[in-house]
């Protein structure tokens, strides 16, 4: 067996993490913050060289997949998307260590058995191009699918509470044109523990409006407008309170007559902050 000097298994597996990190988050649509990935692929160095000085310990499977886990956290923080920027630096890495070392082999530079691939700069790129360009393949779809993101709205008016998932939509620009107040939209029936039995959320809001008063809010219209469609009414009021995961912010309340969902994953819209 050669001699492994640290400083080089350190800097190469930093290398190979760091252009790991890369392709996931490019796949994946992650915000590449290029100070922290070269934490989190250091880190990844340094893993490499505490494997080869302990094996018995840092060479486990488990110990294996938290350091990824680790690695991918630093990189790119926690988050919603935290668990599939983990899965996609476990596929891809899995797919680059294939990619060097059949090129490792190919170069006629087997690897030191057990932990150490002794291969240049030339073939640790080809490997990583070839790496991302198969990568790219299954997964570039998937990144470039827009990910429904949803909350937890809370809303009161007077004693009365009202809870349930709303989408956060950044395309939604709807406001209220006294206040300048964003408006969030929920169907009339998420809204009707908030009033009375027998209060007319789901009617026109023309019949509806002048049978409103009295229930808890004051009502009133704003005009709304969507593509593909003529402008039209709906029916607002500003609750007591509202939250979006735990967070209160200031809006309008507008009540849409029909499910917003297809499929009932969420019964409202909130405009992203």
């Amino acid at each position: 067996m050669g001699t492994v000097y640290a400083d080089s298994l350190v800097a190469l597996n930093a290398a190979a993490d760091y252009l790991v990190l890369l392709a996931a988050g490019r796949l994946c649509a992650l915000p590449l913050r290029r100070a922290r990935m070269a934490l989190g692929a250091l880190w990844g160095g340094v893993y490499a060289l505490l494997s080869v000085l302990w094996p018995g310990f840092f060479a486990l499977l488990t110990v294996k997949l938290l350091a990824g886990a680790v690695m991918t956290l630093i990189a790119f923080g926690r988050g919603r998307r935290a668990l599939r920027a983990v899965v996609a630096v476990y596929a891809v890495g899995a797919a680059f260590a294939g990619a060097v070392l059949a090129a490792s082999q190919f170069a006629g530079r087997p690897p030191v058995p057990g932990r150490y691939l002794a291969v240049s700069p030339r073939v640790l790129l080809l490997s990583f191009a070839l790496c991302y360009a198969a990568v790219s393949l299954v997964f570039r779809g998937l990144a470039r699918r827009p990910e429904r993101r949803l909350c937890t709205v809370a809303l009161r008016v007077g004693a009365r509470t009202a809870e349930f998932p709303a989408l956060v939509d950044s395309g939604c620009e709807l406001t209220d044109p006294v206040s300048g107040d964003p408006v969030l939209v929920a169907d009339a029936a998420a809204l009707a523990p908030l009033f009375p039995p027998g209060t007319p959320l789901g009617e026109a809001p023309l019949d509806a409006l002048p049978r409103l008063s009295g229930r808890g809010a004051r009502f009133r219209l704003i005009p709304c407008s969507s593509v593909g469609a003529e402008s039209a009414l709906l029916l607002c009021f500003r609750p007591d309170a509202l939250a979006a995961d735990g967070a209160a912010r200031r809006m309008l309340v507008a009540v849409s007559r029909a499910p917003l969902a297809p499929d009932g994953a969420y019964r409202g819209v909130v405009p992203a902050e």
